[in-house]
């Protein structure tokens, strides 16, 4: 999860490459903060600020994530459930001849900062949404009832609608 980009979709993983990079070409210590969450993690970081630090811990562990301390369980840092946020997981299967292959692919990262974590100045956050969009992303920073500088994403489509036919 944490630095992490070989889940993420072959596209989205060019355009967060490519990102990273500009934002260490101007001086910033950008990396992964949140890649590609599980369903239990999502659950875990969705409990935060809800749920009692007891319980959120349990989760946290259970997911593989660290504990976390009591002034971090105090606010919320995700209004996304498990299945709701483009950090989950998505998989599909692809038929060729005889095998079945899993595919999964990620949409979503949160970019922060290697000192700082997600409390860098706010020129970090301006240069990154700058570089989201130049790189066909979206920034979470542009987002208007719960803005999310860290969050940058693709929509993708992986497939023809059914009714399409592709040649």
């Amino acid at each position: 999860m944490i630095g992490e980009t070989k889940s993420l979709h072959p596209a989205f993983k060019i355009a967060v490459d490519r990102i990273l990079t500009a934002m260490r070409v101007r001086g910033w210590d950008a990396t992964i903060g949140s890649g590609m969450r599980t369903r239990e993690q999502q659950a875990a970081l969705f409990a935060q600020g809800r749920e009692s630090l007891k319980r959120v811990n349990s989760m946290r562990h259970g997911a593989g994530l660290p504990p976390i301390s009591a002034s971090d369980n105090k606010d919320t840092v995700t209004n996304a459930r498990p299945g709701q946020s483009n950090h989950n997981l998505t998989m599909a299967f692809l038929s060729s001849g005889r095998s079945t292959y899993y595919v999964v692919n990620g949409y979503a990262v949160d970019i922060v900062s290697s000192r700082h974590g997600w409390h860098p100045n706010r020129h970090f956050w301006r240069d990154l949404g700058i570089l989201a969009k130049q790189y066909g992303c979206e920034w979470g920073g542009d987002w208007k009832h719960k803005p999310d500088p860290a969050h940058v994403q693709m929509r993708l489509i992986d497939s023809a609608p059914r009714s399409s036919a592709v040649v």
